[in-house]
């Protein structure tokens, strides 16, 4: 694809026919338009996250708070998104989509459970926050995989 700049442009376009013993050609004007260019959204507050990493065991679910303040004078509207946790964790955030009133606070939660044949040890994934199609913060996030706890043996009683 090629870009053009705005203006009036002469076209001409040539066909060949009847294996080339006959041409014709046409000639026109025409004209491109501007591009129009949207704003990316403006976003006016703070995001953050209540730990970057946390340690977990095969089989067992934890939660990542995210916050967002609005320091704004309008709304903002925000999508949450994993990315990174196919091969060893199901991901999900509730809410998906969430409104912060101006001047006010709201919360989403990222609920990460590791996979039973996930590979023990580190892993690093990624938290994508959006206002409409722009990407507003990403946040790199960890999480530490250890194997299930095992039930520790029943004492027993020596007798001498």
């Amino acid at each position: 694809m090629v870009k053009i700049s705005a203006g009036s442009y002469d076209l001409t376009v040539g066909v060949s026919y009847y294996r080339g013993r006959e041409l014709t050609s046409a000639k026109q004007t025409l004209t491109v338009a501007g591009e129009a260019t949207a704003e990316p959204a403006t976003v006016e507050g703070v995001i953050t996250v209540d730990a970057t990493t946390k340690t977990l065991m095969v089989g067992e679910e934890k939660a990542y708070k995210i916050a967002f303040a609005n320091l704004g004078s309008t709304a903002q509207l925000y999508t949450v998104k994993v990315v990174g946790t196919q091969l060893w964790a199901d991901a999900r955030v509730e809410p998906v989509m969430v409104a912060v009133p101006a001047g006010e606070v709201a919360e989403a939660t990222v609920f990460l459970k590791a996979q039973d044949d996930a590979e023990l040890g580190n892993h690093v994934f990624a938290m994508q926050v959006r206002s409409g199609i722009d990407l507003v913060k990403e946040i790199a996030l960890g999480a530490k995989v250890t194997e299930k706890a095992t039930a520790a043996p029943a004492a027993s009683l020596l007798q001498y």
